[in-house]
């Protein structure tokens, strides 16, 4: 039926073709872009990061180095760190985008462990705003490094959108085969359409590459690939008066590596 409609009228085909043709062309473009943009954050960047980071760690290092120096060097490195940080989570992010999985590098670990290791670190710049809720040892087979930068990510987005006069909670909780993280914040919720829409790769990146500080951005793409490489999944709850919940779900032992 479609068929012969289209070969009785061509003339209204050929409008919808031209469209459809020019969308594909501007997605390939905007795809090359950020690709390119990738690239160039990937390797052109990180080589001057890397001469900064070794240049004030060897200020750091010295003995006779001004109080006020060795704390600039600090300041320095740490800055770097963060950026080198920020640049690996866009990368990796664009993978995820792709349709590809990351990479992990898995070993038996303590969460809880993790967990605090990241939460002493916010405390610094929150203060005593974030709560860890779980049992003395949580353990699985996860990437600690990866599992963190999910935890951060997560922990983050919840600083940032919740109430201020509120505390983060994150909580760990185990199962028979698997292992629950949770961050929770208070404050508005995030509206419906919206969470339809929190974990499609292609928009975050976008939204994330025309402005990092709104909305959720690039974060919650990398949330997403890190929890599906351990073989788990991730799901928002918001409501009014209940707040917002990010739940993480992974099995205690992830899937092997594709051959």
């Amino acid at each position: 039926m479609y068929e012969r409609n289209f070969q009785e009228k061509p003339e209204d085909v050929a409008p919808i073709r031209d469209n459809l043709l020019e969308a594909l062309e501007a997605l390939e473009n905007e795809r090359e872009l950020r690709n390119r943009v990738v690239s160039a954050l990937s390797h052109d960047l990180r080589s001057p990061l890397t001469t900064a980071r070794l240049s004030a760690q060897l200020v750091a290092r010295r003995a006779d180095a001004d109080p006020q120096m060795l704390s600039y060097a600090r300041r320095i490195v740490d800055s770097v760190d963060r950026a080198d940080r920020m640049i690996r989570d866009l990368v990796d992010a664009n993978l995820v985008a792709a349709g590809k999985r990351l990479s992990l590098e898995t070993t038996t670990c303590d969460l809880r462990v993790v967990a605090q290791s990241l939460i002493d670190e916010l405390s610094k710049q929150h203060g005593a705003r974030i709560h860890l809720y779980a049992p003395p040892v949580v353990t699985g087979r996860c990437d600690p490094s990866a599992l963190r930068r999910l935890l951060e990510n997560l922990a983050q987005n919840a600083l940032k959108h919740g109430d201020p006069e509120t505390e983060v909670g994150i909580a760990l909780r185990e199962h028979a085969d698997s292992i629950e993280v949770a961050v929770h914040n208070e404050g508005p919720p995030i509206p419906a359409e919206e969470q339809e829409h929190l974990f499609d790769p292609h928009r975050q990146m976008r939204s994330g590459l025309a402005d990092r500080h709104k909305g959720f951005g690039i974060g919650l793409t990398l949330v997403k690939g890190i929890a599906e490489a351990h073989g788990g999944s991730v799901s928002v709850e918001s409501a009014p008066g209940r707040g917002t919940t990010f739940r993480v779900m992974l099995p205690k032992r992830p899937p092997s590596k594709r051959q």
